[in-house]
């Protein structure tokens, strides 16, 4: 019987996002390593919806090195995101970090414009690249097969949003499951057939973050199921208890908002600031507009 499961978005790094202590790479390895014990357990392959990397730039050898002792003698089949190739062009694999990964068969990419078939499942995928979100991305059928997966990396969402985004209601999905990544949340759209399974690594300071309990999707021939990703500690740089953030952390708050693109959702930033101080929100917002 066909058995995987999937993830989304380690965003895997020695250099921690912003806003998260210095320990964030020792924990990402530690719950892809758990990922990937969890798969050989239940005898499952491993498909990986895109952000295998954080950093868009400057993945060190020692990084790339670390990624691959982790992987083992596993192999990783999946989609490139947004975060694993560099000027939107997502196959040239040769002169990016995660081709090194390709390059030594522990990360498989999908095929473009065909299919791989396991056991009568047929997985399609569509790798991260400009113009990326469009109905049509969302939308591939495979015949002569007993069940299809397509996996996606884009802003799909499953409520309205002010920013560049494609909705459910758009999406026509012809395969017997879309999972997405890139979007951090986790949500299911059953009659739609659409699980954005969300990310593994918890990277921005908002409540959505902090709170969330990071999944893997188990599919066992045909049916689906979650599996909770045990969390560590997951430490935060300005502690999620504090009364307010002090002026030094300001900036380094208003950078991990540019860096998570969320400047540019007023909802979220209202959320994020909520629990902020007056002169605070004022910095953040000042700082934002000056970087724009």
């Amino acid at each position: 019987m066909f058995k995987a499961i999937a993830f989304s978005c380690l965003h895997y790094s020695l250099k921690p996002p912003i806003m998260r202590t210095d320990d964030y790479g020792e924990l990402i390895l530690g719950k892809l390593k758990w990922i990937l014990d969890k798969a050989k357990e239940l005898d499952a392959m491993v498909l990986c919806c895109g952000d295998l990397f954080h950093r868009k730039y400057g993945v060190t050898f020692k990084e790339v090195n670390m990624l691959m002792e982790t992987i083992g003698d596993n192999k990783i089949y999946g989609i490139l995101g947004n975060h694993d190739v560099q000027g939107y062009y997502a196959m040239n694999t040769d002169v990016l970090p995660i081709g090194v990964l390709i390059k030594a068969k522990k990360f498989i990419p999908m095929p473009e414009h065909t299919y791989f078939m396991f056991d009568g499942v047929a997985i399609t995928g569509k790798h991260y690249c400009i113009n990326y979100d469009v109905p049509e991305t969302y939308d591939v059928m495979v015949k002569d097969c007993d069940y299809h997966i397509h996996l996606t990396h884009g802003m799909l969402t499953n409520k309205k949003t002010p920013y560049d985004s494609v909705s459910v209601n758009q999406v026509e999905v012809n395969a017997d499951i879309l999972v997405n990544g890139h979007n951090h949340s986790f949500w299911q759209d059953e009659e739609r057939k659409i699980i954005n399974i969300g990310s593994i690594a918890r990277v921005a300071m908002d409540n959505n973050e902090i709170n969330k309990q990071p999944k893997i999707l188990y599919i066992e021939g045909k049916k689906t199921s979650f599996i909770d990703v045990p969390i560590e500690k997951d430490v935060w740089l300005s502690e999620v208890k504090r009364e307010t953030l002090n002026v030094e952390d300001v900036e380094k708050f208003a950078k991990s908002i540019k860096e998570m693109e969320l400047s540019s959702d007023e909802d979220i930033l209202k959320e994020i600031l909520k629990d902020e101080s007056k002169e605070v929100q004022k910095k953040v917002y000042s700082y934002l507009e000056e970087k724009e």
